[in-house]
C-alpha cells in the first residue's frame, strides 16, 4: 500500500523509554510496529505502513480505521532524559542568544563541549525542530521557536509526555488528586524496566519527574509526594522550571499513606 506521509495527520503519539528498544533484538521499525498493533486493535485501527523519519521522531506508522478506512499518523519516539528539564532549557536559551556550543560550555562551565551540552540537545530534539551546524557551532533553531516562552514549550513538550507509556502507566494507577511516594515511582520504574536493574533508579527519577512536572503532569507537594494534578496538563509546576529540580530530601515519614487527599494547607 503506497502512503503518503506528508499528507497524513497526526492523531497519535507514542513515547516509550530507550531502554526498552534497547531490550530488544529488533530493528526499531519493528518494535514499533509490535507496539502499536495490539494498541489499537481494540480501536479498530490497523497499521498500514511505516516510514523511518528525522532524527527526534523516530518512526512513523500510518493506521487505518477498519470501518471508515480513515488514515492517520502515529509519531513513535524513544524519550529517555538525559538531563534534566532546568539543565535543557538554560542551554536552549543560551544556544537561542546566538551562542555557539563551545561559548555556552564556557559560560556554564562545562568540562568539555560533549557530554550535557549533546545530552541537553537529545532531549530537545524529540519535542523541537533544533539542528547543529557542524561548521560554525551553532544550533539552528527556527523562527516560530525562538520566540516561544516557557508556558508554550511546556505546552509542545506536554503534547507528546502524556503519551508517555510511564504517565499512562501511573494515570491508569492512580487518581487525579492521588499520590504516591518517590519509591512507589522507583518501583514503577524497576518492575517495568524503564531503568536498568542495576543503576539507581533516583537519577532517573530526579530527570523523569522534572520534564513531567515542567509538562503539568505531574505535581510534587511535601517534598517526596507525587500527584496526578486535578487538571490534566495543570500542574502547579508547570512552565515553571525553578520548580523542577528534584533533589533527593529523604522524609523520615511515609505513614501519609498513598492516597492522601487534598488539605487546605496545600492551597497555601
Amino acid at each position: 500500500m503506497n502512503i503518503n506521509f506528508d499528507d497524513l495527520k497526526v492523531m497519535f503519539k507514542i513515547l516509550v523509554p530507550d531502554s526498552l528498544g534497547k531490550k530488544k533484538p529488533k530493528e526499531k521499525g519493528d518494535f514499533f510496529e509490535d507496539l502499536v498493533t495490539p494498541l489499537f486493535k481494540n480501536q479498530r485501527w490497523k497499521v498500514t505502513a511505516r516510514n523511518k523519519v528525522l532524527p527526534g521522531a523516530e518512526i512513523d506508522i500510518s493506521v487505518e480505521d477498519e470501518h471508515t478506512k480513515q488514515t492517520a499518523l502515529v509519531q513513535c519516539k524513544f524519550h529517555e532524559a538525559r538531563t534534566s528539564i532546568v539543565i535543557a532549557l538554560n542551554i536552549f536559551k543560551l544556544l537561542n542568544s546566538n551562542l555557539t556550543k563551545l561559548e555556552v560550555t564556557k559560560n556554564l562551565n562545562l568540562k568539555s563541549q560533549g557530554g550535557t551540552i549533546e545530552n541537553a540537545l537529545q532531549d530537545l530534539q524529540k519535542f523541537l525542530p533544533l539542528e547543529t551546524q557542524q561548521n560554525s557551532g551553532l544550533v539552528k533553531i527556527p523562527n516560530n521557536i525562538n520566540k516561544l516562552n516557557d508556558y508554550e514549550i511546556a505546552e509542545i513538550i506536554a503534547d507528546y509526555l502524556e503519551s508517555h507509556v510511564l504517565i499512562q502507566e501511573i494515570y491508569r494507577e492512580y487518581q487525579p488528586d492521588q499520590c504516591f511516594h518517590y519509591d512507589d515511582f522507583d518501583k514503577i520504574l524497576l518492575k517495568n524496566r524503564y531503568v536498568s536493574s542495576s543503576r539507581d533508579p533516583k537519577d532517573y527519577r530526579s530527570r523523569f519527574l522534572s520534564w513531567f512536572c515542567f509538562a503539568g503532569l505531574l505535581e510534587i507537594r511535601e517534598d517526596e509526594w507525587i500527584y496526578r494534578p486535578i487538571n490534566s496538563r495543570k500542574g502547579k509546576h508547570k512552565a515553571n522550571v525553578s520548580d523542577c529540580e528534584f533533589r533527593n530530601k529523604r522524609r523520615k515519614d511515609k505513614s501519609k499513606g498513598k492516597y492522601r487527599q487534598l488539605n487546605a494547607l496545600d492551597l497555601l
